[in-house]
């Protein structure tokens, strides 16, 4: 059992989420 394409893409585009969420979180409170 190994790594796929598919599990490697997907834990990339949770992080990226997050980090792209992370930035709007800090950007809405430097707003305000």
């Amino acid at each position: 059992f190994g790594w796929t394409e598919d599990d490697m893409a997907s834990l990339y585009t949770k992080t990226a989420d997050r980090k792209r969420l992370a930035i709007e979180a800090i950007k809405k409170l430097q707003k305000s």
